[in-house]
C-alpha cells in the first residue's frame, strides 16, 4: 500500500473477502488490477474505496444491481469492468450513477434500448463500449442522447439510416472508427452530426 505511482497486479487471487478488499483499497498507487470470477457486496463497498486512478476488475462476466450500486461510488479516474458480457436495466441504472471519470465496459457485447436509457443518465468523461457489433434503430435513439463527453462504439462496422440519424444527436465526441461500411445516406446524416468531434475508421 506505499507504492505510489505504481499499479498493483493481483492476476491469480479470483476471489477475496471484504477484509482482504479493505486493505487492498489502502493502495496508494495508480491503478489496482483485480482479476475476481465472483464478487460480493462487502468486497465491492470496500475496493470502492480506492479513490486514486484506475479500478480494474477482470473476469467478472456479470454482477448484480447491488454490487453495481457499490462500485459506482468508485472516484477515481476510471472504473474498467473489462470482461462484463452482459447487463440488464437495473445494474445499467446503477452504473449510470458512476462516479469515476471514465466507465470501461469493453467487452460488453450487447445493449437494448432499456439499458441504454438507463445509461443517458450517465455523466463522465468517457463511456467505452467498443464490442457492440450491432445497435437497433430503438437503442441508437438513446444512445444519441447519452451525456458522457466521449463515447467510444468502435466495434460498430455498420449501422442503419435512422441509427445515423441518432447518433447525429449526440453532443460530445463520438468514435466510429471501426465503420466498414458507409452509403450515400448514413454520410448524409453523419454529416448533421451537432457534437464535438466525430471520427470515422481508423
Amino acid at each position: 500500500a506505499k507504492f505510489q505511482g505504481k499499479k498493483l497486479f493481483l492476476g491469480a487471487t479470483t476471489t477475496i473477502d471484504a477484509e482482504v478488499a479493505h486493505e487492498l483499497a489502502k493502495f496508494q498507487g495508480d491503478h489496482l488490477f483485480l482479476r475476481l470470477t465472483a464478487i460480493d457486496i462487502e468486497v465491492a463497498q470496500e475496493l470502492a474505496k480506492f479513490q486514486r486512478g484506475e479500478l480494474q476488475l477482470d473476469d467478472l462476466i456479470t454482477i448484480d444491481e447491488f454490487v453495481a450500486k457499490e462500485l459506482a461510488k468508485f472516484e477515481g479516474d476510471c472504473l474498467n469492468l473489462w470482461d462484463l458480457k452482459n447487463i440488464d436495466e437495473f445494474v445499467a441504472k446503477e452504473l449510470a450513477r458512476s462516479k469515476a471519470n471514465n466507465l470501461d465496459l469493453h467487452d460488453l457485447r450487447t445493449i437494448d434500448k432499456y439499458v441504454a436509457q438507463e445509461l443517458t443518465a450517465l455523466r463522465c468523461n468517457t463511456l467505452y463500449l467498443n464490442q457492440i457489433y450491432s445497435i437497433d434503430n430503438d437503442t441508437a435513439q438513446s444512445v444519441g442522447n447519452f451525456q458522457v463527453d466521449r463515447l467510444a462504439l468502435s466495434g460498430l462496422k455498420s449501422i442503419s439510416k435512422e441509427a445515423a440519424q441518432a447518433f447525429a444527436n449526440f453532443k460530445g465526441e463520438l468514435y466510429l472508427t471501426g465503420m466498414r461500411r458507409m452509403n450515400k445516406e448514413i454520410a448524409q446524416e453523419l454529416s448533421k452530426f451537432q457534437g464535438k468531434n466525430l471520427y470515422l475508421n481508423k
